[in-house]
């Protein structure tokens, strides 16, 4: 027995859960060396984080799915301007970017900033 052809959209929802859960397991690691996740963790095979989430990287990728979605493969700096003041600027809290002590705080200035 064959299995449908997923549709577009089904694909797309894929490639993004696919792309949140990656994510979710390699954002406490983000930045380290092979050797080092090895020395500290063995072979990574699930969640590190007792409340895994994903990063800047996973919203990044939400929010230009979303302009697309909204104005089409078209889309202008403007546009996704307009998504970012729109789902970002009104979050009360920063979402779990790569800032850490080894990556700086990038995202949550530009957020500042932008809220100014």
């Amino acid at each position: 027995m064959t299995s449908p052809t997923p549709t577009l959209q089904e694909r797309a929802r894929g490639s993004l859960a696919g792309l949140a859960i990656g994510d979710a397991i390699g954002r406490p690691v983000e930045g380290f060396s092979a050797a080092e996740i090895q020395a500290a963790h063995g072979r990574v095979t699930g969640y590190l984080d007792p409340e895994p989430a994903g990063s800047d990287d996973t919203e990044y990728a939400l929010l230009t799915a979303k302009t697309v979605l909204r104005v089409g493969v078209g889309a202008t700096a403007d546009d996704f301007a307009q998504t970012w003041i729109e789902d970002v600027l009104p979050q009360a809290d920063d979402f779990k970017g790569a800032a850490s002590a080894r990556w700086p705080r990038s995202t949550t200035c530009a957020t500042a900033s932008a809220r100014r």
